[in-house]
């Protein structure tokens, strides 16, 4: 949990329900709205489930392992533009960071679905093979591991990344949340009461739950200091993290937001800075009604008045819920901010809820100076995680 501010961000993929690249991702994110789609395959079956709406990618026929293809694309866009796709990445480590909440469980479910024997299904090693694919297919010889503590797994698999990378362990890490959505998650959802019939909406004040989204994002993070004797484009540096746990309940937050409070208050003190400092928040915002109602109340408890003049961009209300990769995704869009000193609305402009009611990008997207941007991740088993990314000069 310490000052990071040496860990930088060289290179960025993504592939997203809204485009097969980051340039198709911001683009939409900027500028258009979505929708989830009703899916009716192995995956998401209508037979078996009553809710199917997904916010859903496009798969080649014949794929299985949907979270490392993903993965592969993302990672290779994300290689290439921090021009470690060559040479230059054959001559240092690149280790491999994946976060994912169920993994390449489209594998397990279609030999379920084809009858296969308990031998063949032990032979799927549904989350944490996703790292050992992606280092094998793209020769990333450092260290590699998945993460999956759900829905914050890919930004606690970022703050590991950035301890390996100060321990000099590994030149660079390669960085990826990457998720298909499977049916043994929709229907764990659907069970809880924890999916939205309609649309991903969070702090909506008619929200009843969340959708699912698949896709992938990547990052390539190094140390400043090894990326400017490569001459690397650095897009933001990673100033500080927070993590811990609520220790509470397996799948709902604590409803005094206690934990989810501190971990937002260490993440500010590691990164030495005020909450007057933090330009835009990224919140975790899923669309669940306790999940929303905690964080805005933490949200407040933290930013107190200073919370009025700071812009809230929930990304889920265009993704849906990426799980496991919701926190990379997170990154990405704040570095994008960063970047382009633009905000992205919000999809829907009903009333928010009144306990919810923060300044919310709404309508178009804003011009804004971000200098730090504050991303939460919160998951179930009451994993939390607050992580600032800053600007470079």
């Amino acid at each position: 949990m310490r000052n990071l501010s040496s860990i930088v961000v060289t290179g960025i993929g993504a592939v997203s329900p809204l485009g097969n690249t980051v340039a198709e991702f911001w683009q939409q994110m900027l500028h258009t709205d979505s929708q989830p789609q009703v899916r009716d395959d192995v995956a998401l079956n209508r037979k078996l489930l009553k809710n199917t709406l997904c916010y859903s990618i496009k798969h080649a026929d014949g794929i299985q392992g949907i979270a490392t293809d993903l993965a592969l694309r993302a990672a290779r866009e994300a290689l290439q533009d921090a021009k470690l796709d060559g040479e230059q990445g054959a001559q240092i480590l690149i280790g491999v960071a994946v976060g994912t909440g169920a993994g390449d469980s489209d594998i397990a479910e279609q030999r379920r679905c084809q009858e296969a024997n308990a031998a063949e299904l032990a032979d799927v090693d549904t989350p944490y093979g996703v790292a050992e694919r992606v280092a094998a297919a793209l020769n990333c010889e450092g260290p590699s591991f998945t993460l999956s503590n759900a829905c914050s797994a890919s930004l606690y698999a970022c703050a590991y990344a950035a301890e390996l990378l100060l321990s000099g362990s590994v030149d660079a890490v390669l960085l990826i949340g990457a998720e298909g959505v499977g049916r043994v998650t929709q229907a764990s959802f659907e069970k809880m009461m924890a999916l939205d019939s309609e649309i991903c909406r969070p702090f909506d004040i008619a929200r009843h739950g969340t959708i699912l989204g698949e896709g992938a994002a990547a990052l390539v993070l190094e140390r400043a200091d090894s990326a400017a004797k490569r001459g690397a484009r650095v897009y933001a540096k990673i100033s500080a993290y927070a993590s811990n746990c609520d220790a509470h309940h397996p799948t709902g937050p604590r409803e005094d937001g206690a934990r989810a409070e501190a971990v937002m208050r260490t993440a500010l003190a590691n990164a030495k800075l005020d909450v007057s400092d933090i330009d835009v928040i990224v919140p975790h915002g899923t669309g669940t009604m306790i999940n929303d109602n905690t964080e805005s109340m933490v949200l407040r408890r933290v930013f107190g008045t200073a919370l009025d003049q700071i812009p809230l961009c929930p990304i889920k209300s265009k993704l849906g819920h990426g799980a496991g990769a919701a926190g990379a995704f997170s990154m990405l869009a704040a570095i994008l901010m960063m970047r382009d000193a633009l905000l992205p609305p919000i999809v829907n402009q009903r009333p928010f809820q009144a306990s919810c009611d923060l300044r919310f990008v709404v309508g178009a997207a804003q011009e804004h100076k971000v200098s730090h941007a504050l991303i939460n991740a919160y998951a179930f088993g009451g994993n939390n995680i607050s992580m600032i990314v800053g600007a470079v000069s």
